[in-house]
Order: structure tokens, then C-alpha cells, then sequence
């Protein structure tokens, strides 16, 4: 995993949860088996061995951080997918048409989930993680 790489997972698992103890558990194992990079930013697959399984880790995404590169007009957004209890999948993108070859990642923040309505969240910026609004939207998806 490059550098930058590892930033955005080491935001996207800090909190005190223990799906997030789970899955920071795997980061020590985790290997990248794909990386697709795009205009726009980039897909991991990871490979973790099924040894690391969190078991009381249901599917779920993790998709309350942002950050700013170094070149880019406005901020890059994360989703990072777990699926069947391993870290599965990390998506980075952002609203610019070229994403550089060697990011620099100048700021990382959280975003906190608004409701806006029965299915639909509005996610806004915030001064560090909300950790009940991201529980709060695990739990509307059956996940927690």
C-alpha cells in the first residue's frame, strides 16, 4: 500500500468501535491485489487472509473521509467497502479530471451525515468523527 494510501485507511478505521478494532487488526495483513486508477482517482481490491476475518464485522461501508491533494480543485472522497468481515475494497475520487500519479494528500477530514430524507443522507464536513452518525447509518442499512 503507498503512503498516501495508508492515510486515508488509518482515517477511515481510528475511533473507538470495535468493528473499527476488527478491522484495523487486518491492516498488518492486508495486501493490495488490484489497483485501477482513473481520471478521476483510483480502486483498491485487497487481498486479507481469511485467518483475519472479523466475524462480527457485517458488509458495511465506511465513507465519512475526505481529503484534499496537492494540484486538486476540491476535496477527494473515500469509500472503503468490508465485506463478509475483510477490509474488501478502497475508492477515492474526486470531481477533478486528472488525478495525479503521486498524490499528496494536504488535509484529512470527516464528514458527518446529515438525513435529508427517508433513504438519502447529506454528508457535510466536520471538526473530527462523528462516530454515532456513521453507526447511526450502519444500523438504517441493517449493518449494526
Amino acid at each position: 500500500m503507498k503512503p498516501f494510501e495508508r492515510q486515508v485507511m488509518d482515517a477511515l478505521l481510528a475511533g473507538d468501535h470495535p468493528f473499527l478494532e476488527l478491522l484495523r487488526n487486518q491492516l498488518a495483513a492486508v495486501q493490495v491485489s488490484e489497483r485501477t486508477v482513473t481520471d478521476e482517482g483510483f480502486l483498491l481490491k485487497f487481498a486479507v487472509p481469511s485467518a483475519h476475518r472479523a466475524a462480527d464485522v457485517p458488509n458495511l461501508m465506511i465513507d465519512d473521509v475526505a481529503f484534499e491533494v496537492f494540484g486538486l480543485v476540491g476535496p477527494a472522497y473515500t469509500v472503503l467497502w468490508i465485506r463478509r468481515g475483510l477490509l474488501d475494497e478502497l475508492e477515492c475520487y474526486g470531481a477533478s479530471d486528472h488525478w495525479p500519479e503521486f498524490p499528496v494528500i494536504e488535509r484529512i477530514f470527516y464528514l458527518r451525515a446529515e438525513k435529508r430524507g427517508m433513504d438519502s443522507w447529506n454528508m457535510v464536513p466536520a471538526s473530527g468523527r462523528d462516530l454515532p452518525s456513521l453507526t447511526t447509518r450502519w444500523t438504517a442499512a441493517g449493518a449494526a
